[in-house]
Formats: structure tokens, sequence, C-alpha cells
């Protein structure tokens, strides 16, 4: 019984012993940059960050799953890059009202573009580019935080194959070049104001809401219909997919919100 006494007695001033080198290894000082950024990372307190990495879940009604990185610069400014990728076709194209903005750059007799995207086959790819420039309005801060005012544009770019069986169905014409793709690029063109805020919990997780006005220019390869000899075939048109470039303006208001951490 005294030696397993003496045993177990040795064994807890070995680990206790351990313990305090682990301890005196690993010891850093109270004044030492990194322990001041450790303590101010993981605090309750109020965080300054320079950075952030966030999630815009209001792009998810455009179809596009983006992520943004935010650098805050100087005197108040910062620049934010996004990428996407799309997960669904833009529903707005259904809207009919974009029938009545369209601007031919070359023939007349194309195709409305709500009735081209109720044709699409498949996708090709779709990808999402952005740059936002933001000037914080609180003032004389080293970090990214308060109410700012903000320069966006971003980019959707977009291919697709065009079904013959639902152009058919669509518009009564016959597909003429089905192997062509149909490609799509939005650009926007935003001016708004917003506020960014965090959360006070161990991982500061930053909130970033937005509201403004903006242009959305849409530009793709229009698709032309020709009058056929109903003699000719069953089909008294037929569609082409052309290489006549098509614009579409349109002026809107949006709310876009990300949700991200900052370190």
């Amino acid at each position: 019984m005294a030696l397993k006494k003496h045993i177990f007695v040795y064994i807890i001033t070995f680990i206790s012993n351990f313990i305090i080198a682990q301890d005196n290894v690993l010891d850093i000082p109270e004044n030492t940059d990194f322990n001041r950024k450790r303590v101010l990372f993981f605090s309750r307190k109020e965080a300054r960050f320079n950075n952030t990495i966030s999630f815009e879940p209001t792009l998810l009604v455009n179809g596009f799953a983006s992520f943004w990185f935010e650098r805050y610069l100087t005197h108040d400014f910062s620049f934010s890059l996004g990428v996407g990728n799309q997960l669904y076709n833009d529903p707005i194209y259904f809207m009919k009202y974009f029938n009545q903005v369209t601007f031919n750059l070359e023939l007349e007799n194309f195709l409305n573009i709500s009735d081209i995207y109720s044709c699409f086959k498949e996708r090709n790819y779709g990808y999402f580019m952005g740059i936002k420039a933001k000037y914080y309005v609180d003032g004389d801060k080293d970090f990214i935080e308060g109410g700012y005012f903000m320069a966006s544009v971003r980019m959707f770019k977009s291919s697709y194959k065009i079904d013959s069986v639902k152009i058919r169905k669509t518009v009564s014409a016959r597909l003429v070049n089905e192997e062509e793709n149909f490609n799509l690029t939005d650009v926007n063109v935003n001016l708004s104001g917003g506020m960014m805020f965090h959360t006070n919990t161990r991982i500061k997780t930053v909130h970033d809401i937005s509201a403004g006005i903006g242009i959305r220019i849409s530009g793709y390869n229009g698709i032309q219909t020709n009058e056929r000899s109903i003699f000719l075939s069953n089909d008294p048109k037929e569609v082409t997919i052309t290489n006549s470039l098509q614009v579409l303006f349109n002026l809107g208001f949006y709310v876009s919100y990300n949700i991200g951490i900052g370190f």
C-alpha cells in the first residue's frame, strides 16, 4: 500500500511540474502586440479590425451565391472585391416589363429576353464579380465600422443553350442553329448608403446593410425571327441565334445585406 501511495504522489508531482514548465514556455508578456490583439479578438469589448469576409444572401434573389473581402485602406476609405457562382437562372428576366426597354443596336425583329429566358435548355456557366468603394462618415477611425457611402460595380455573366422544342412552343418558330450559345452579361452600377456593425461576441460577426439606386445594363446576342413561306414548312417562322448585340437599360432601387466575420 505504501508503494502504491509513493507511485501516485510521484505521478501527480511529475504532471504538475510538466504543466508548470509548459506555462513558462508559452507565457507571453502582457505588453506584447500579439497578446493585445489576442485579448482584443476574444474579448466582448469593442473590436477594431481592418478586414472582413462576408456572404451576401440578398444576391440569391438573382440566383448567385457571392462572397466579399473588404480591406480598410486609409482616411476612412475601404475597398472590396466579390466573386460568386450562379446557382439558378435569374428570375427577374421573366418579368414582362423588360420587353419595353430593349434597345436594338442593329436589326429589328428580335425576340424579347423574357421569351428567350423561358426557352433555356441548360446553362454552360455563370459567375459573378464585383468591386465596392466605401467612405465611412464617422471619421477619424482606423478600422471598419459605422455609416458609409458606397459606389459599386457588379458584373454577372452567363452562357446558355437554347431548347428548340421550347422555342417552337413559345414563339411558334423553328430554331435554325441550336448548337450556338446564348450569352448574357449584366453590369450593375450603384450608389448607396449603409451601415456596418458587429456583435460583441468572441467571434466578431459583422453585419452590413445598404440601400441605394442604380442602373442595370444587360447585353446579349439577339435571336432574330424571319418569316418563312407556309408552303415550305409547318412553321411559319424560323429564329436564328445571331451575333447582333442587344442591350437593356433599367433603373432601380436595391437593398443589400452581408453577414461575415471581421479580423
